[in-house]
């Protein structure tokens, strides 16, 4: 089995690097991720954090979350689909031998799932890093070689 990468990397730099994602998030979707895996946040972030969450963000990082978004804030494009990619790429899996592990992104019909397959499909074919580690690929599922599979 080949490791995608071995050095920790958080999901900001991965989704900002240009070798990895080379993609841009707003104020309001990083302050969202940070808050979300327990990174540091700015001022302007924390401030950002507390008034959507209504406390003071803790540093600890969550396993669920509910976003309550807009049409075209890009909670499926710069938040759903970067979340997969990461969780699929830069996240230590226990898996047992010969077991495939699933990282699982629900869409509310058929027309936004292949929306966003489009988006994760795109972020991962664009990418010099992770395009190298899909191993099959199929309409609403891509295979890596660290055993995981990205479905959506």
């Amino acid at each position: 089995m080949t490791r995608t990468t071995t050095a920790a990397i958080d999901i900001v730099t991965a989704i900002r690097d240009p070798n990895i994602l080379g993609d841009v998030l707003s104020p309001a979707q990083e302050a969202a991720l940070r808050t979300l895996y327990g990174l540091p946040l700015n001022g302007d972030q924390a401030a950002l954090a507390a008034r959507c969450t209504g406390r003071l963000p803790e540093m600890r990082e969550y396993g669920e979350a509910a976003f309550i978004c807009g049409r075209r804030s890009g909670k499926s494009d710069k938040l759903a689909a970067n979340v997969a990619i990461y969780e699929a790429f830069f996240r230590k899996h226990r898996l047992s031998a010969g077991e495939r592990g699933v990282v699982l992104l629900m869409a509310q019909n058929v027309r936004a799932a292949n929306v966003v397959a489009g988006y994760v499909r795109g972020k991962i074919e664009r990418s010099p890093i992770l395009s190298q580690h899909v191993v099959a690929s199929r309409a609403l599922e891509l295979d890596l070689d660290n055993r995981i599979t990205i479905a959506i």
